[in-house]
């Protein structure tokens, strides 16, 4: 199995590979993949490669690189793979790049760059808006209107009495 040609994005954690797979998935039509959300995903929906994977993250291990092929060899099957994938933090390790180059050319490999005191800094004030999932900074300046109501870049911010049932 051999689809169109993909892209690769990495770097390390808080130097915003989701925020720029974003663009560049907006820019290019590639579909973004993320094998976290993917295991997150087949855990959720009980898929037999998401209870393969259960048992290693439940437990804090690396699932193994033959569950995630088995992951990208089902995503690759989808009709928005025609044109190859944006592929977001893959591959970690040297044999699922090699098994990757099995399914799919890649044409472009990114590779983000950041300070490691701005990393700190990213990723000890990164949250998750518990409404809408959407992860941010607490630095970031990110438009208020984007987050559902009830929330405030992120976090949940209590009523007013006023506004209390």
């Amino acid at each position: 199995m051999r689809v169109g040609k993909s892209i690769i994005l990495f770097g390390p954690p808080g130097a915003g590979k989701g925020t720029q797979s974003g663009l560049i998935s907006s820019i290019t039509g590639k579909p973004q993949v993320s094998t976290g959300d993917m295991l997150r995903e087949a855990v959720k929906e009980g898929t037999d490669l998401g209870k393969s994977a259960q048992s290693y993250m439940e437990n804090g291990l690396l699932v193994p690189d033959q569950v995630i092929m088995d992951l990208i060899r089902v995503r690759l099957t989808n009709d928005d793979a025609d044109s190859g994938l944006l592929f977001d933090g893959f591959p970690r390790t040297l044999p699922q790049a090699m098994a990757l180059e099995q399914l799919t050319e890649v044409e472009k490999v990114i590779s983000l760059v950041v300070e490691d005191d701005e990393i700190v800094s990213r990723i000890t004030g990164r949250r998750t808006d518990p409404v809408s999932g959407e992860i941010y900074t607490l630095f970031s300046s990110l438009p208020l209107q984007k987050f559902p109501e009830g929330s405030y870049r992120g976090m949940m911010t209590p009523k007013r009495p006023s506004e209390r049932d």
